[in-house]
Parts: structure tokens; sequence; C-alpha cells
């Protein structure tokens, strides 16, 4: 199973970087921020009639496998548990044994020794 998570992985960041070299040689629209307010041409709109180049269709395809690729990996890869596992940090028993302890032993009644008022002169 490792060596499947692992050739998925390397998959995935090969398509990451392909991805990103993809998305950095398209040219703009050059619209600016006006194109996403409906400025700049109905043709050029997210949603309006687009002649589609291949740049972009390999864009959309790489996206798409690097979405479903990211998803199977969180599926396959196994769920690591925190650093004390899946045991709450105090369990009931150690509580007990805490509270426990502390009423067995008796408090001690030695006082703490006084400063020597000697060197305060």
């Amino acid at each position: 199973m490792n060596v499947v998570i692992s050739i998925v992985t390397v998959l995935y960041l090969i398509n990451a970087a392909l991805l990103v070299i993809a998305i950095l040689l398209q040219s703009g629209k050059g619209g600016g921020i006006t194109g996403a307010f409906g400025g700049g041409g109905a043709a050029d709109s997210a949603f309006g009639a687009q002649v589609g180049s291949p740049l972009r269709k390999v864009t959309a395809v790489m996206a798409t496998f690097f979405l479903a690729v990211a998803l199977a990996l969180a599926i396959i890869t196994p769920k690591q548990k925190g650093l004390e596992g899946d045991k709450p940090a105090v369990t009931q028993e150690d509580s007990d044994k805490q509270s426990g302890d502390l009423k067995e032993k008796p408090a001690d009644s030695k006082e703490a020794p006084k400063a020597d008022d000697s060197t305060s002169k």
C-alpha cells in the first residue's frame, strides 16, 4: 500500500508543477478587475461563449486530475493519530488515582527553615 501511495504522491506533485506552468503560460484577458464585473466584453466572461485554446483544455484536464488525485490521496492515506493516540490525556482512572493519592498522604507538617537573621545586620 505504501508503494501505491508513493506513486500517487509523485504523480500528484508532477501534476501540480505542470499545472502551475500551464497556468502561467496562458495569456491574460487584459480586462483586469473590470472583467469580473461585466466589463471587458461579454465574450471574455467566465460563463460566456469561449473558443477554447488547446492550452486551456489541457489546463482544465490537469486541474480535474489534480482534484481527483487529491481526493484519492485523502482517502487512501492511513489516518495518523495524534501524539497521545485516541486515548484522552487524563482518563477517569488516572483522575481517581491522583485524587486517592492526595487523600492517602498526610500533609507534611515540617515548616520551611527560617532565614538566618544574622546576615541582615
